[in-house]
Parts: C-alpha cells; structure tokens; sequence
C-alpha cells in the first residue's frame, strides 16, 4: 500500500508538467461551480450518488479493478448525459448566472430614495400588524437557480401591494417577495432553507429561508415574524435581529450603494481563496485525482539510478585530466516488467569527445548518451552539466636516471650502477619538449648500499603533466648497484646512466 502510494507520488512528481497546472486548474473550476449548483438545489442525492461513482472508480484504477472500473466508466457515461436531460431546465439557468459572473453589462441596480421610503414604510406596518413577511432585494447575482415557484408581476413598489401580497389570506404569502431593479419581480417564491442551527435556533422558516439565501448569493433579505412583530435581515449568511425601521433603511440604502458601485480593480486575494475555501479545495482535490486517474499508469515505475561516466571516441593524443563529475543520479520511469529485468545498474552514461579540441570542454543533458529501452523515459538528472579538462599529448621514449645522495662504505667501491628498464613510453604534453627530458628516481642514500643491500625498488618522479604509458608497475624501476671491496684494485666502471 504504501509503495503504491510513493509510486504514484514519484509519478506525479516526474510527470507534472506545466499543461497539467492549466488543465486541473480549469478542470476545478468547471467542478466548483458545478458542485455550487448541486449543493444550492434539492439535488443533493445526485451530487452524493455521483460523488461516490467518483470515489469508487478511483479505488478501482488504484487496485488495478479492471471490470470493475470498465463498468463504472459507462456507468458515469450515461449518468452524465441523463443528468443532463432531466435538469436542461436547471442546467440552462446555471449557464446563465455563471456567464453574468463574467458579462461586462452588469444589471442595472438604480434605486431611489423614495423606493427605499416606501419599502421601509411597508415593513413598518407590516410589524406594526404582526404580519408575516419575507422580502429578498437581489443583488448582483441572478437567484433563478436557488429559488422555485411563484408568480410573476414586475411591478412598481407601491404600500398597498405589501399589504395584498402579503395577507394571510392570499395564496402568496408563505411565500418570498422578490425585488430586482427597483421593481416587484414576484412574489410567493420559495427559498432554499439553512442548515445553520445556531443562528436559526428556534426561529421559523422565514428567518431559516432568509439566511439560506443570503447563504448562496449576494441578496439582502428582510423578515417580518408574526409571531414577536420583529424585523430582522440576513445578509452574506449572517441573521441580524430586531432592527428598527432606521437601522433597516441604513442597511438598505448601504446595501444598494454597495452593489451600484463598479467593482474595484484591485483583487481582493483574501476574499478570493476565504469564500466558498472548502468547496474550491475539494474541486482542486477532485480535479487532481481525476487528472490522477487519467493519467496514472499503475505499470508504470519510476527508479533513480546513479550511473557512472564514460568517455567514448577520445583520441589516443587526448587525456582526460579532470571530470567535475565521474557519476550521474539519474531519475527514470518505464514499464514494471521491463524494468525488473533490466539492469539499469551496469548501464553507463557516455560523453562522445569526438572532435573535442586541447583545453575544458563541457557536456549538457542533451549530450549525454544513455543505452536504454524506447518504453523509458527520463525525467531527471543530476547534475546535468559536466565539464572536463581535455589536455593533448605526445608520446615520448625517456631515459631513467638514479638520484643519489651521501657517500658509500669506506669498505667498498661503486663499479656501476644499472636502471631496469633504463627507459619507459611517457605521454607528455604536446607543449613541453622532450629532446632534453631525463627522469629521475626518488632519492637513494648511498650510506644504505652493501653487498647484502645492492638491489632495490624505486618510484620514478614525475614532472606535473606527465603520464606513464607503460613499461614499469606502479611508477616503480629497479635499481642494481655493482660493488667491490676497497682491497681489490679494479677500475672504477660507471654505467652511462650514473650522473
């Protein structure tokens, strides 16, 4: 389980390109208002069925369910398109309030004074009669699709209209009065009610269905309860009780001086990500499992592998002296059969130094030349820049010439003394000259010479640059020593080689 998880992780992480940030965000957003539409109707029950559709189909991709996930697919297919045959109506009154989110003529909110009298007049007499009342004054979203029912009559405000509209004896007075620019647009409309109990507490339906509202839209609602002769309005989900006919033609007149002013042009980030946080994180998240599910190929792998560095096609007059780097971690993905079989472990990385010129020279990822299947795919590697100091060279026969130090034993005298070899193949730069290049051996004190002590293994020193070929191990040569006893008369022979 939890490999699976980390697969997909590692999956996301290597697969996740710029395109897919554009395709979940508008992906969420079509989801948002989606989800805003089926919570602000009775549809919930479809909004859940569809949900779990949803879940159980991603557990089905993410379990390999093959016939279970096939069957859920045409299951979501047809659900889809019945969805959209029984709510047109619903569907076509959601298009229109997401397309005025984006429409540049806004709806004309002009408003008078005298309007504003006469509604708060009415609503004092309707308290004052202990009648019933519930009066939604819209703002700049359409309520179509959160309200049902109703008649239509568009008409002016008048007093007397209140008072007929909203008498218990007509068939329109449970109902809500709608009041859209500057006119009576109905009235006996129902509203969605809250779920909001502590503000509701043991309020009626009227205050429930006024905060409902004011939950799923911009409008300002007022209520007159018949049982207490109160006023009270909801405005952006929040009940304010008991307001007199004053503070109730304050917040009418603030309401509508909000809404006919332009929006501003600075964007307000808080509100942006605050309002409706929970829906617009649960679409980002349903937009990512079904990117997750489209994409995701539960065969698929992903493997980091460090691999070491190759030079391949490097001119025998060419070394590499330096390489920032002799090894590359590289992050791969391929299909889990192929991948297991493959040993991805031995494979090389390997720089082509063809044509490469004396001096530093420097390979990109592009550069890099990586034997592996075509069903592979790279998605990282580091580091992805090499350099290397390319130095050209010229090989050179040097002779080899003991160093020595101090004086022999008084006991004995040095006849000669021999290198083996007395030469070796060097690599020299192309820039240095050899016609009078010697090498010589470490020192070597003549004191510790005798006739127990006259062979001995030496390192050759190097000048900085220059490379053995071949001809001694390990940089070492042997040097013999010819000794005679004082005693004996014979001519001192030197061997060519001693200095």
């Amino acid at each position: 389980m939890l490999e699976k998880i980390k697969n997909i992780l590692e999956f996301t992480m290597f697969n996740f390109k710029f395109t897919d940030i554009i395709d979940i965000s508008l992906f969420s957003i079509i989801t948002f208002y989606l989800f805003k539409f089926l919570t602000a109707r009775p549809q919930r029950p479809i909004m859940n069925l569809i949900l779990a559709i949803c879940f159980l189909f991603a557990f089905a991709k993410f379990f390999d369910l093959y016939l279970l996930s096939g069957l859920l697919r045409s299951v979501f297919t047809a659900l889809l398109v019945l969805l959209a045959v029984v709510f047109q109506r619903d569907i076509r009154r959601f298009v229109e309030q997401f397309s005025s989110n984006f429409s540049i003529a806004r709806k004309n909110h002009s408003h008078n004074i005298q309007d504003i009298d006469i509604t708060v007049e009415a609503i004092s007499e309707l308290k004052a009669k202990k009648t019933g009342a519930l009066i939604v004054f819209s703002g700049r979203e359409y309520l179509d699709n959160i309200t049902s029912g109703g008649s239509s009559l568009n008409a002016e405000i008048v007093l007397s209209l209140f008072e007929s509209l909203f008498d218990s004896r007509t068939s329109g007075h449970d109902g809500a009065m709608i009041i859209e620019k500057g006119r009576i647009r109905s009235y006996g409309v129902h509203l969605p009610l809250s779920k909001n109990i502590k503000q509701i507490k043991s309020l009626g339906t009227r205050h429930s269905a006024a905060l409902g509202v004011s939950e799923r839209s911009d409008a300002f609602v007022v209520i007159v309860s018949e049982e207490r002769g109160t006023i009270s309005c909801a405005y952006h989900g929040k009940l304010y009780y008991d307001l007199s006919p004053t503070d109730l033609k304050t917040k009418l007149e603030g309401f509508y001086a909000l809404i006919s002013t332009k929006k501003s042009n600075n964007l307000d980030i808080k509100g942006f990500f605050v309002k409706n946080f929970h829906l617009k994180v649960f679409s980002l998240l349903m937009a990512y499992v079904a990117w997750l599910v489209i994409v995701y190929d539960p065969g698929v792998s992903v493997r980091s592998v460090v691999m070491p560095v190759e030079f391949r096609n490097l001119s025998h007059d060419y070394v590499v002296n330096k390489v920032s780097s002799d090894e590359v971690k590289v992050t791969l993905s391929g299909p889990s059969k192929i991948m297991s079989q493959t040993s991805i472990k031995q494979t090389k990385v390997l720089l082509d130094f063809k044509d490469i010129e004396h001096g530093k020279t420097s390979f990109k990822g592009s550069d890099f030349k990586i034997d592996l299947p075509k069903s592979f795919t790279i998605h990282k590697m580091q580091p992805n820049f090499i350099t290397a100091d390319v130095v050209k060279y010229s090989r050179s026969f040097i002779s080899i010439r003991p160093k020595v130090v101090g004086e022999i034993s008084e006991h004995f005298e040095l006849v000669k003394i021999d290198v083996y070899p007395s030469e070796v193949e060097l690599m020299v730069p192309y820039h240095l000259d050899t016609n009078e290049m010697i090498l010589w051996t470490e020192k070597i004190d003549l004191e510790d010479i005798d006739q127990d002590n006259y062979k001995m293994r030496v390192k050759v020193v190097l000048p900085n640059g220059v490379k053995l070929v071949n001809g001694i191990d390990e940089g070492e040569v042997e040097v013999e020593f010819t000794l005679a006893p004082q005693e004996d008369q014979l001519d001192l022979e030197i061997s060519p080689a001693f200095p």
